[in-house]
């Protein structure tokens, strides 16, 4: 477990949740695996302000924030080569099959493995 803390405290991960107890579970799961956590993002303004200003390694994006979707988010992280993972509760919005249809998605209620996994790849696909 040392060696995978060293090896992930200095990955960056963007946490965009407005649920705030799914939010904290999600930080809590990446922190306690050495990862640094940037937010959690509870909605848009906040989510965009950390995709445009903080140094990245990956990002997991909840899909609604509330009434708004992390659709320009998404497409801020993709433009400077930050990998996204997207968590949903609802898999029917088009943008996923067809502009995100590439980006790996997690169905909720999410497992701490399923989080971790998804992170893992899709930092490992950017390398």
């Amino acid at each position: 477990m040392q060696n995978e803390t060293s090896e992930t405290s200095e990955i960056c991960v963007l946490v965009v949740e407005d649920e705030v107890l799914v939010a904290w579970d999600e930080t809590q799961t990446l922190e306690d695996a050495g990862y640094k956590v940037i937010g959690p993002a509870h909605c848009l303004e906040s989510a965009q302000a950390l995709a445009t200003s903080e140094e990245l390694s990956a990002a997991v994006l909840d899909v609604n924030l509330g009434r708004d979707t992390v659709w320009s988010v998404a497409d801020t992280l993709r433009a400077r080569g930050v990998p996204v993972a997207f968590v949903t509760a609802d898999l029917h919005h088009p943008e996923l099959g067809t502009r995100f249809a590439d980006i790996p998605r997690l169905t909720k209620p999410i497992s701490d493995t399923e989080l971790l996994q998804v992170v893992e790849t899709i930092i490992a696909a950017s390398s």
